[in-house]
């Protein structure tokens, strides 16, 4: 195939009647709707051809892009400085994406069924990327920009118990737990129902909410102390169950194929 006649047919190229898109400026608009056909059937098979293991976890994903875009994101942590930001619902173990939602600045537009009028944006995304294995007895693992005591209690209800480091000024986690003094390798928690919240001290303060573990904890190996060390069996869990994102990142990064290029159609 000439570069001519792959450039005319990536010109033709569509997936919806372009007659059928909402105006920019209505507040239900969606900046995919060009490809969202595309898209969700992607979504609909990755959860067709593939049972995860119990273990799951969302984060953030980065993908290299540099041309226009208005959604286009500047994160100079990364290694591609500019890209689009995708939320992803990964198995833990061995990184299989389940689930994923675009970032599109207007994150709002996330509406998952039966999500809760107080849910802010976090949480819609996370019961959007989870609702369908719902009642199934997965292990959610999330991060601290996730993690909601509500959240989590809303994810009890359909039989999926989850685990997350939390931030100190969350709404709803205990104050005497933040502002109570311990010393380097200990940890104090507190238990609310199905919810435990636990601060341990290490070369920081570390909060965790969790509905999946107890205050109990386990021995580990450091090189540079004779002494047993012990930690919370919950961030041990949470730093080997994590990483199912990275994973993914981890293995697309040698299959990147953004290239500078310029194409022209010839009449």
């Amino acid at each position: 195939m000439s570069r001519n006649r792959y450039g005319l047919l990536l010109r033709m190229l569509h997936f919806v009647d372009n007659a059928l898109a909402l105006p920019r400026d209505h507040p239900d608009s969606d900046s995919l709707f060009k490809i969202r056909p595309f898209l969700d059937h992607f979504v609909d098979r990755f959860s067709e051809i593939y049972v995860p293991g119990k273990e799951i976890s969302v984060d953030e994903s980065f993908v290299l892009f540099k041309g226009h875009l208005v959604f286009r994101q500047f994160i100079p942590s990364k290694r591609a400085w500019y890209g689009m930001k995708l939320y992803m619902l990964s198995e833990s173990s061995k990184g299989y994406v389940y689930n994923f939602w675009f970032y599109t600045g207007r994150d709002h537009s996330v509406h998952p069924p039966g999500c809760p009028s107080t849910f802010g944006v976090s949480e819609k995304i996370v019961l959007e990327l989870g609702r369908r294995l719902f009642n199934k007895g997965h292990h959610l693992y999330v991060d601290n920009f996730y993690t909601r005591v509500q959240l989590f209690k809303e994810f009890f209800k359909v039989d999926t118990v989850a685990c997350g480091k939390i931030r100190s000024n969350r709404k709803g986690y205990p104050r005497e737990l933040v502002c109570k003094k311990l010393e380097k390798g200990q940890c104090s928690a507190l238990r609310n129902d199905e919810l435990l919240a636990l601060k341990f001290v290490d070369r920081r303060d570390v909060y965790m909410l969790t509905t999946i573990h107890d205050e109990s904890t386990s021995p580990v190996a450091v090189w540079c102390r004779v002494a047993e060390v012990r930690k919370p069996v919950c961030i041990l869990d949470y730093n080997k169950h994590m990483g199912g994102v990275d994973r993914v990142d981890q293995r697309l990064e040698p299959y990147t194929a953004v290239r500078k290029a310029y194409v022209c159609i010839r009449n």
